[in-house]
């Protein structure tokens, strides 16, 4: 009863490996999990279903520095439950979306050598969590060989089935730090960026309303606007009235000081100006050895020293080799398709300024009515049309560079 009328329903899950124990053995036991829940949420859940994978970093243990940071509870709720009503409201109020948890607790409670396996009594439609898992499945040991990194990816797509639409299915595996010598865990400002990134991505699928499976969710979207809802979300990071709901002093609980914050704003932008640059030479370089280069009359080395001459401030010495090592455009998929970093960032510092002048006169970036906008226009229609095509008809003309330059300090707020 809780979830009904729920757009989205957020639950955590994820099981570290046991000492000798294979990554296959972990692959296998992690994804009936994910199976299982899939399985039940076709039949019990809401429109569509996002899983945080929280999994704490055990051996790689992340000792915080600062006093004041970004307490668990604060950010995504208490011992791996997603409960925080604030995380649920800047979700909700970035897509403009109803946003319900479930109180699932996969990974238990903290004690220093162990973790309790714990399932809550919170339901999915009228169906009870544990039914959805194999509690056996739950124990938990030290896994020294986490991977790391944090990334979105898809269990079910929403597609139209002959027996009706399948409910879709995201998991995000964020990798936060986990509590340190008995005192709660505390994210850094980096470890909150990353949930919201990740939450965009997981927004993206989960609010389609397109029933073809080819382009619903994030599938058939564009490669350079992919990350659109993503490093949109990362704006909200760096939002005052957002940030200080989220922080607390480890010892008064007081939240994080106006000043600190604006000190934050300003090491983030600290040669904003370089980092652009570095990433046009990049870009640039890339387009050309694709578009026209011939490897038997042209210099790799000379075209990249031309592309230095248009844009970069600082020229490497002679003997220095960067495109040996550009793995980006070789093994990572990126080829051709670097320049999509940074006119990604174009379009969500643009699509985010709607949210500055629609809410700053209300006094908050927070405002509903422009999220439900970005739902509409963005977000439901998934790959159905050309992502360009989309964000002209949220913002009713074409992308705009000023919003960038303006985030990034190179022009006056």
């Amino acid at each position: 009863e809780a979830m009904a009328g729920a757009d989205v329903v957020v639950m955590t899950a994820g099981v570290p490996r046991k000492p000798g124990q294979s990554r296959e053995e972990l692959i296998n036991i992690n994804s009936g999990i994910v199976r299982d829940i899939c399985k039940n949420v076709k039949t019990h859940a809401p429109d569509s279903v996002l899983i945080v994978v929280s999994n704490p970093l055990d051996a790689m243990v992340f000792v915080a520095k600062q006093v004041t940071g970004f307490p668990r509870e604060r950010v995504i709720g208490s011992a791996g439950v997603l409960d925080s009503a604030r995380f649920r409201t800047y979700l909700s109020m970035a897509a403009g979306c109803s946003v319900e948890d479930v109180h699932a607790i996969v990974l238990g409670a903290h004690t220093d050598k162990d973790m309790v396996p714990v399932i809550s009594t919170a339901t999915i439609g009228n169906v009870p969590v544990s039914k959805f898992l194999n509690a056996e499945q739950l124990t938990k040991v030290v896994d020294d060989t986490k991977k790391g990194g944090a990334w979105m990816d898809s269990a079910i797509t929403r597609r139209r089935l002959a027996q009706g639409i399948e409910t879709p299915v995201a998991y995000l595996v964020c990798n936060f730090p986990g509590p340190v010598g008995g005192k709660p865990a505390t994210f850094s400002h980096d470890d909150v960026i990353t949930l919201f990134h990740e939450s965009g991505h997981g927004l993206h699928h989960l609010l389609t309303r397109v029933d073809d499976l080819a382009v619903s969710g994030i599938h058939g979207v564009e490669w350079d606007a992919v990350e659109l809802p993503s490093q949109f979300m990362e704006n909200f990071c760096w939002e005052w009235d957002v940030v200080r709901e989220m922080t607390a002093h480890a010892d008064t609980g007081n939240p994080l000081p106006k000043e600190l914050f604006d000190k934050m704003l300003a090491a983030k932008n600290f040669q904003s100006g370089m980092q652009t640059v570095r990433q046009l030479e990049f870009s640039l370089f890339d387009l050309l050895i694709h578009m026209d280069f011939d490897a038997e009359s042209q210099d790799v080395l000379a075209l990249l020293a031309e592309v230095r001459k248009e844009v970069a401030v600082l020229v490497p010495p002679a003997w220095h080799r960067f495109p040996n090592s550009f793995s980006h455009i070789f093994a990572g998929g990126y080829a051709a398709g670097y320049y999509s970093y940074k006119w990604a960032e174009v379009l969500s510092a643009d699509a985010f300024a709607a949210f500055e002048e629609a809410g700053r006169p209300k006094g908050s970036v927070l405002d509903a009515e422009t999220g439900a906008r970005f739902w509409d226009e963005i977000l439901a229609v998934g790959g159905s049309r050309p992502a360009l095509d989309s964000f002209k008809a949220f913002r009713g003309r074409e992308p705009q560079v000023d919003a960038l330059l303006r985030h990034s300090g190179m022009v006056p707020a």
